[in-house]
């Protein structure tokens, strides 16, 4: 008779219930504390995916919502602050001008108001690095 045989005899499954529903109530009474976290943050600026780090504190229930339902975040250029930026020149060998390449730089304040109003039940800390966005003309 094996090891595993003779622990299998001696726990009873009320025994096993009662681990179970004291991990799951634990569980819940540490998803009520308050956690500050690394999320990075999937958004989408005219049809460009950029992921942008950012540190958001909030319970723990509120924060597994967000981590576990991620979902890509639709930013329109009106609802933010931003400048365009002209990085270098291509010149594409048929045309006689060169044709100028834009970046969209957002600025990390109004990025952060932003997401404050988006994110309602959880505090956005702070917004990380965020990338150049390429320009492209609709």
């Amino acid at each position: 008779m094996g090891m595993f045989d003779k622990i299998r005899r001696q726990l009873s499954p009320s025994f096993l219930a009662m681990l179970l529903i004291s991990f799951t109530l634990w569980y819940i009474t540490k998803l009520s504390y308050s956690y500050t976290t690394n999320f990075d943050l999937k958004v989408v600026v005219r049809g460009e995916n950029v992921v942008i780090p950012c540190v958001f504190e909030g319970k723990g229930t509120n924060l597994l919502h967000y981590y576990m339902s991620p979902s890509e975040i639709e930013l329109d250029l009106k609802d933010v602050s931003y400048s365009v930026k002209t990085t270098s020149y291509t010149y594409d060998g048929q045309s006689e001008k060169a044709e100028p390449n834009k970046v969209i730089i957002l600025k990390p304040s109004s990025l952060h108001s932003y997401l404050s109003l988006k994110f309602s039940d959880i505090k956005v800390v702070s917004v990380g690095d965020i990338p150049e966005i390429p320009y492209v003309k609709k």
